[in-house]
C-alpha cells in the first residue's frame, strides 16, 4: 500500500547538501535533519523539521528549527498550523516566524475557508498579524454564492475597516447561466462609496448554439462617471460538423461610428483523426480590404497521435514567404511516454537554429520517471555556428521503494571544464501508512489489473464514485460505476480515490496496471 509522504526537506546551497529524515511512529511526526557539506567528510547538522498529523492523516502542522552557531542552540525559524473538516477540505492555514527579540513565535498570515453542505467554498478570509496587539487582524474577505447546479454565481470582495471594525464591500462579480448551464453573462460591479450602491464597470455577454458551442462573446465597459456601456472587443466562433472550432473573428469597437470593426481572424485545420494541424492568424487590411496571413502554427503527429513537431512561422508582407521563427520537437517511447523535448529558435545572423531548452526523460519498467536531464546550448564555437550543439546542464534522478513510493531525489549539475557531474542537493522522503479507520477498507480487484477492475466497499458504505489519477496527480477518469475498463492505460502505477454517497472520501488505493 502506498504510504503518505510525511516529510521532505530541500537543501539548497552553493555547496553540496545532504538530508536525512527519521520517523517517530508512536508520536505521529517526522524529523528532518539537514546536513551541509564543505567536503564529503566535513558536515554539520544545520536544520530540523517536524511534521504533525491529525487522526485522519492530514498534516496539521510543521515546525522548522535551525542551529544558531553563535548561541549554540536550536532556534525556531518558521512553522504553520492547519485544520481540516470532515470532508478533507482545509479550513485554516496559519503561518508563523520566529521572533528573535521576544524568543517566541509571531504570526505572519492566516487563511480561513468556510464551505456549504455541498462542499462549495462560501467564505475565504485573509488575516495578518498585528505586531502591536500581538493578535490576528482581518485584512480581506471573499464571499461566494452558487446556483442549484453548483455553478458559482457571485463573488463579493471585502476589505477590513479597522475603525469602526467592520467589513466593507468594494467589488463584486456576478455570473448568469442559461438552462443548459452555459454562461451567458458576466458582470463586474464596484461599490460607489458616496451613493452606497453597486455600479457595473464591465460585462461580458456570451451566446451558445444548441450543441453547447460558444458562438459569440462581447465585452463592454462603463466609465466610472456614467452608466453608459461602450464596446471593447467581440469574438465570433464557427465550428465544423464535429463541433471543432474552425474559424473565429475578432472585432474592436469604433467610437466614432459606434459599430464593431473587424480586425483579425483565426483559422484552424484538422487531420483525419481530428488532430489540430494548422492555426493561421490573419489581419484585416481596411485600406486594401483583404486578409493578410501574418502568423501560423503547424503541428505534426506520430502514428500514436503524439505531437512530434510544432513550428511557429511569420510573414512580414504579402510579397514575402513564410519564415519559421521557432520549433518544438517531441520524442516518445513505445508506451507513448515523452522521452525528449527540444525548443529551438531561428537566428538570422548565422542562418540556423539556436537551442533554447531541451530535456530528456527516462522511465523504469513500471513507468516511473527515473531521470530528467536538461541541456544548455553550447556557445563554445560562438564564431562557428556549425559547431553549435547541446551540452549537459544538469540532471535529476528519482529512486523508489518496493511500493513505488519516491524516496530519494538527487539534483546534480554538469561542470563542463572538468566534464564531471557535481551534486547540488538531495531530498529524502519518508512515508507512513495512510490512516484507515475500522470498517472503511476498500478493495479493488484484480490488482494488478490488465483491463476490468471491480470496487468493493465494506459494511454499510454506499458507493458514489471513484476518480483515477496517474503518478503525477493528473486526473484521468471519473466514474460512478463499481466496475470500469482500464485497458486504455499504459503499464504503471495509478491511484483510485473512492467516495461515498454522503460525500466522504473513503479511501485512496494504489492500483498497478500490467
Amino acid at each position: 500500500m502506498k504510504g503518505t509522504k510525511i516529510g521532505l526537506i530541500l537543501a539548497l546551497s552553493v555547496i553540496s547538501a545532504f538530508t536525512v529524515q527519521s520517523q517517530s511512529v508512536d508520536q505521529g511526526w517526522i524529523s528532518s535533519l539537514k546536513f551541509e557539506f564543505k567536503t564529503l567528510k566535513d558536515s554539520t547538522l544545520t536544520e530540523r523539521t517536524y511534521h504533525l498529523f491529525d487522526a485522519n492523516g492530514d498534516i496539521s502542522g510543521a515546525v522548522t528549527f535551525a542551529w544558531n552557531k553563535r548561541k549554540q542552540l536550536w532556534q525556531g525559524v518558521q512553522k504553520y498550523e492547519a485544520a481540516w473538516n470532515n470532508f478533507g477540505k482545509k479550513t485554516i492555514y496559519s503561518e508563523y516566524i520566529w521572533d528573535t527579540i521576544s524568543s517566541g513565535w509571531r504570526g505572519r498570515r492566516k487563511h480561513r475557508w468556510t464551505y456549504d453542505v455541498n462542499g462549495n467554498q462560501t467564505v475565504y478570509e485573509y488575516s495578518l498579524w498585528d505586531q502591536t496587539n500581538n493578535e490576528w487582524e482581518f485584512s480581506s474577505k471573499n464571499e461566494y454564492s452558487y446556483n442549484s447546479n453548483g455553478k458559482k454565481t457571485g463573488e463579493t470582495y471585502y476589505t477590513w475597516d479597522t475603525d469602526p471594525g467592520i467589513w466593507m464591500a468594494y467589488l463584486k462579480d456576478e455570473w448568469y447561466f442559461d438552462v443548459s448551464g452555459n454562461q451567458t453573462l458576466y458582470m463586474r460591479l464596484w461599490m460607489d462609496a458616496l451613493l452606497q450602491n453597486w455600479k457595473c464597470s464591465e460585462k461580458l455577454e456570451s451566446e451558445w448554439d444548441t450543441a453547447g458551442n460558444k458562438i459569440a462573446e462581447a465585452h463592454y465597459y462603463a466609465p466610472w462617471d456614467n452608466d453608459s456601456f461602450y464596446g471593447d472587443y467581440k469574438w465570433e466562433y464557427f465550428y465544423d460538423e464535429n463541433n471543432r472550432q474552425v474559424l473565429r473573428y475578432y472585432y474592436g469597437w469604433d467610437n466614432s461610428t459606434k459599430y464593431w470593426v473587424i480586425h483579425q481572424k483565426t483559422e484552424n485545420s484538422y487531420d483525419g483523426n481530428g488532430k489540430l494541424t494548422l492555426i493561421t492568424y490573419s489581419d484585416w487590411n481596411s485600406a486594401t480590404t483583404i486578409w493578410f496571413d501574418h502568423y501560423k502554427y503547424t503541428y505534426t503527429y506520430d502514428s500514436m497521435g503524439n505531437k512530434t513537431l510544432e513550428i511557429r512561422s511569420v510573414r512580414l508582407s504579402d510579397s514575402t514567404d513564410w519564415k519559421d521563427l521557432e520549433k518544438r520537437e517531441f520524442e516518445y517511447d513505445s508506451h507513448g511516454r515523452l522521452t525528449s523535448y527540444r525548443w529551438l529558435e531561428w537566428w538570422d545572423w548565422f542562418d540556423g537554429w539556436w537551442g533554447y531548452s531541451r530535456t530528456d526523460y527516462t522511465y523504469d519498467d513500471m513507468g516511473n520517471l527515473t531521470m530528467e536531464i536538461w541541456y544548455d546550448w553550447d556557445f563554445v564555437y560562438y564564431n562557428d555556428p556549425s559547431g553549435y550543439n547541446w551540452y549537459y546542464g544538469g540532471k535529476t534522478e528519482y529512486f523508489y521503494d518496493k511500493d513505488l513510493n519516491r524516496i530519494l531525489t538527487i539534483y546534480t549539475v554538469w561542470y563542463p571544464d572538468g566534464e564531471v557531474w557535481g551534486m547540488q542537493y538531495k531530498i529524502y522522503m519518508t512515508y507512513k501508512e495512510p490512516v484507515i479507520k475500522k470498517g472503511t477498507d476498500v478493495t479493488i480487484y484484480p490488482n494488478p489489473c490488465k483491463d476490468i477492475i471491480f470496487i468493493a466497499l465494506p459494511n454499510e458504505s454506499v458507493f458514489d464514485s471513484f476518480e483515477l489519477f496517474d503518478f503525477s496527480g493528473r486526473k484521468l477518469l471519473t466514474s460512478q460505476e463499481y466496475t470500469s475498463d482500464l485497458s486504455f492505460l499504459t503499464r504503471g502505477v495509478y491511484f483510485v480515490k473512492v467516495k461515498t454517497r454522503d460525500g466522504r472520501l473513503l479511501s485512496t488505493v494504489k492500483l498497478i496496471k500490467d
